[in-house]
């Protein structure tokens, strides 16, 4: 098509793009809580005692994507880099959630060293 000077005549073309996203959040968490003891032998009988916890997380976050790519925003589309990936052991998030235990009855000790002879 032609305008009256005989350019030719642009026409803008457009495409709809429909994507949806799946976004798979892997959770897992572990808590331990319990007292701290502070105890006198002679005599017999408890100096101090305060509750004391600690936990370890686990957290990945993946996607996957249904329909055309070209629809998504940078941000999605790095988001569909990463894969689902296999949840931790127990045991491994006991072992991460004793190490800030460690720390949390370092601290009561510390915080209270005043008591101990």
């Amino acid at each position: 098509m032609k305008d009256s000077l005989g350019n030719d005549i642009k026409v803008k073309k457009f495409k709809e793009l429909q994507c949806a996203l799946i976004q798979t959040v892997q959770a897992k968490e572990c808590v331990i809580q319990g007292d701290v003891e502070m105890l006198s032998f002679y005599p017999e009988r408890t100096i101090k005692k305060e509750p004391i916890g600690a936990r370890s997380n686990f957290e990945h976050i993946s996607a996957r994507a249904i329909g055309d790519v070209n629809a998504l925003s940078e941000e999605q589309k790095k988001m569909l880099q990463s894969q689902p990936v296999q949840f931790p052991m127990d045991i491994d998030m006991v072992i991460m959630c004793t190490e800030n235990l460690k720390s949390a009855i370092r601290g009561f000790m510390q915080a209270n060293r005043r008591y101990i002879n």
